[in-house]
């Protein structure tokens, strides 16, 4: 179950109304350059996991991460260790099977328009994870 705030003193607070909305009817989540810390992405993978097993409805999110190369002492060498992570966090992700909830991960090509001025470099990726609750997977027939 994931806890809100709900105390309307409190700045950034949740309404119950808002955490019903959002249970009821979010299919779509949008994170973009988040992944620095280990730790940090870490939290992230398990507040995505708790939010998109408490929705209703299935779930998209969209997630774009820019490879940031840095050179390590420990390596000696040009390194992403914070994207390497990242990427370990998206397997653990695919593989989970808590009889729960099914997830698929994919990446998305760059070749739609663009139409936001930003530099595409060749460092940026995005993802696309799809969420699903085993018991909708059974309830939907193969075609």
């Amino acid at each position: 179950m994931l806890c809100f705030v709900l105390d309307p003193e409190v700045e950034f607070s949740w309404t119950e109304d808002e955490v019903a909305d959002l249970h009821d009817n979010t299919t779509v989540l949008i994170a973009a350059d988040v992944c620095y810390d280990d730790d940090l992405t870490d939290g992230l993978f398990r507040t995505l996991y708790r939010i998109m097993s408490n929705l209703r409805h299935p779930c998209t999110l969209y997630f774009s991460i820019e490879k940031r190369l840095n050179f390590t002492l420990q390596h000696m060498d040009v390194s992403c260790e914070a994207y390497d992570h990242f990427r370990s966090c998206l397997s653990d992700l695919k593989n989970i099977t808590d009889g729960k909830m099914i997830f698929t991960v994919e990446p998305v090509q760059l070749c739609f328009p663009q139409f936001l001025i930003y530099e595409r470099i060749k460092q940026l990726e995005l993802w696309k994870i799809t969420s699903s609750h085993c018991d909708q997977m059974k309830a939907t027939p193969a075609m």
